[in-house]
């Protein structure tokens, strides 16, 4: 969160933008952070908004869309004049979270791996969100070899963002990009781009496996002794994870959520 309101608090001063001038904030951040707990005031206090009321949403994937949604409505609606919108989301780094039970048996909690735990068990379907990719892919009888020449166009439209020096991203983003230290005295290194992206081939992505050819580990948090959890009911154990799940919505299955239930926006 600090790093956050750093970034942005720079990123105002280029453009010679008085934090103090904003009237709502809108902070977005699913994964917990330490300190999370007081969300928006804390990165707002931190740029120099030292007097500007603001809220967090957490919505997993939807967290960057919500917050420009958020701050926009609040413009639109007449609540502010000027808003600022930080995200915040860190999902190569997630954090390991321990629930206490001590009225469970031996009081041992529960605990999860918040990233890679939820990716692979979906609390109203059970199941990864691979599986659910598949699932739609079936549906809509999506074969594999069209969706890696979508993958492979996607990967030519990146490389061209990247032509002339970054020309593209440079418009929404400072490159290079100087990275602090944790305590944010000094410099730990230099971004010239985004970094983990490898090169994508027609061959390489054909030798690649559908994302629910069981190949994947299932990642399960362990149960505490002597009880059931990940979606079991206490009035039907022994039923297996799924005793409980129903559809969200009449007619939706969920585990075909990404699915889009309104028309297409066309720009």
């Amino acid at each position: 969160m600090k790093f956050a309101a750093w970034v942005a608090k720079n990123e105002l001063a280029r453009r010679n933008i008085d934090p103090k001038t904003f009237d709502t904030g809108v902070f977005g951040m699913t994964n917990n952070q330490y300190q999370s707990f007081y969300g928006a005031p804390w990165p707002l206090y931190e740029i120099g908004a030292t007097h500007t009321p603001g809220h967090m949403i957490t919505q997993v994937c939807a967290t960057g869309a919500r917050v420009v949604f958020a701050g926009a409505s609040e413009i639109q609606l007449g609540l502010a004049s000027q808003a600022i919108v930080i995200a915040a989301d860190r999902c190569s780094n997630g954090p390991h979270i321990y629930y206490p039970a001590p009225k469970g048996p031996g009081g041992y909690g529960q605990s999860e791996d918040q990233v890679t735990y939820n990716m692979m068990n979906d609390a109203i379907g059970g199941h990864s969100m691979l599986k659910t990719a598949e699932n739609v892919a079936r549906k809509f009888q999506i074969s594999k070899e069209e969706n890696d020449e979508v993958t492979l166009r996607r990967y030519e439209q990146y490389q061209d963002a990247l032509a002339d020096d970054h020309a593209f991203q440079k418009r929404y983003m400072t490159l290079p990009f100087n990275v602090p230290k944790h305590n944010f005295k000094g410099e730990d290194g230099v971004m010239q781009g985004d970094e983990g992206v490898f090169e994508t081939t027609k061959e390489g992505l054909a030798r690649l496996e559908a994302g629910d050819a069981g190949r994947h580990r299932h990642l399960r948090q362990p149960d505490p002794p002597g009880r059931r959890q990940c979606g079991h009911h206490p009035d039907h154990a022994g039923e297996g994870p799924r005793a409980f799940q129903r559809s969200v919505y009449p007619g939706h299955d969920p585990r075909r959520r990404p699915v889009a239930r309104r028309p297409r926006v066309h720009a």
